[in-house]
Formats: C-alpha cells, structure tokens, sequence
C-alpha cells in the first residue's frame, strides 16, 4: 500500500523486484485454415505456453519466493481469417526477487516452451533478458535513514514496509556497486485514497508538488546526519 501523503516507506533487504522482459516466438508452417493437417500452426501452441505458465512457475518457486509472470503481448496471423501464420509470438513482464530467481526462471521457460512447441510440431525461440535487477537496500543504510527522517519528521512519518514491492526500479544498478537505500514518499492529494490512487504510470496519476518541501527537508537532513557522523 502506498504511504500516506508526505510520508515515507522503506525496507532492508530487497525492496523492489527485478523486471525481465520475455518474449516467445513460435515457429510453425503456414497453410490455410481449411487444411490444418497441411500445416503447423503456431498459435494454439503460443496460447498453451501463455496458460502453462502461471501452474510451471507454482511448480518451480516455494510461495516465499514470489514471481510475477505477465503476458501482455500476443500477436500472430495476417489480414485474413482463412490463412495459418507461420509464427505467433508472445510477450510480457517478469518480476524475481534476485538474479537466481531470474535465471532460474529464465531455464524453466525455455523447458516449458520447448516442450510445449514440440508438442505441436512447432519450434521456438525465447528471449528472456533482464532489464534491472532487484533493488536491494543494505540494512544498516535503511535503519540509518528511517533514524534520520524520523528524527526531523516525527516517528510516524517512516513506516517500513512487510513486503516488498513487485515494481522495479534503475537505482538498482547504483546498489549493486555502493551500499545503500532506496524510500518512497507519499504524494497523493489529500482528498485521495493513497491505495486507491493511480499508480506511478498511470494516464490518471497526480501528484502533490505540496510535498516537496518535506521531501527536501528529508534529503538535506539525510546528508546533514551522515556529514556529521
């Protein structure tokens, strides 16, 4: 749940999820719809991996380690109803807690694929590539800024989060290579329900520039407090 306005969250340890971007290409042999034993066609083979997926990843990742698999692309066929494509394609967004989440992810769909192509007298290319990796907070710096921003903002302004986020972030890159953490602030309207409001990519979402005082406050009592320890 989003935090409420001029408030912030954090957590130690992962706070936001890798994101993989996939994508699953099935090769098959055109023809025409009248004649399918003539031909190979490729998309109930790319519907059957898509609805495959969810009961594979059940199967492959305890319920601790959560995985968040979204097909949002499917594309095959041509401009008539009566013609088998040659290749029907299948897109989407991966989220994974680490890197060993992801490349284990990564080998399980290739199986699934190949499998389920070769079922149908199909082949299959799968592209599955990591676009950030998990954003992971070290504790001590977490803890280091929720003491800090409590201190200016009261005890009540910093919550930590139970669960992290499945959304992904870039500053992932910058924790690999320098300990440290990552928060959100809310930014909501106050006549807005914060879970309710629309997410950050969202057509609809507003934000409150009424909270960048607080949130300038916040960064310049973070570099105050570590400059002084």
């Amino acid at each position: 749940m989003p935090g409420r306005r001029g408030t912030f969250q954090y957590r130690p340890g992962t706070y936001m999820a890798a994101a993989n971007i996939l994508g699953i290409t099935v090769h098959g042999a055109g023809g025409h719809g009248s004649q399918p034993h003539n031909a190979r066609n490729p998309v109930p083979a790319a519907v059957e991996i898509a609805a495959a997926l969810p009961a594979r990843i059940q199967q492959t990742f305890p319920a601790t380690e959560p995985v968040v698999a979204t097909i949002t692309q499917l594309r095959a066929g041509g401009a008539a109803e009566n013609v088998i494509g040659d290749e029907a394609f299948i897109g989407g967004s991966v989220r994974t807690m680490d890197r060993a989440g992801t490349q284990r992810f990564g080998s399980m769909v290739e199986e699934l694929a190949q499998g389920i192509a070769a079922a149908h007298g199909c082949t299959v290319t799968v592209d599955f590539s990591e676009l950030y990796p998990a954003t992971i907070c070290d504790p001590a710096e977490a803890d280091f800024a929720a003491r800090s921003l409590r201190g200016l903002l009261g005890e009540d302004a910093v919550t930590q989060r139970e669960h992290s986020r499945m959304g992904s972030e870039d500053f992932s890159y910058v924790l690999e290579q320098v300990p440290g953490a990552f928060l959100h602030v809310g930014a909501s309207y106050p006549d807005e329900d914060p879970a309710a409001s629309p997410t950050n990519h969202s057509a609809r979402v507003r934000f409150d520039d009424a909270v960048l005082p607080v949130m300038a406050a916040g960064l310049a009592q973070l570099a105050h407090d570590r400059l002084a320890g």
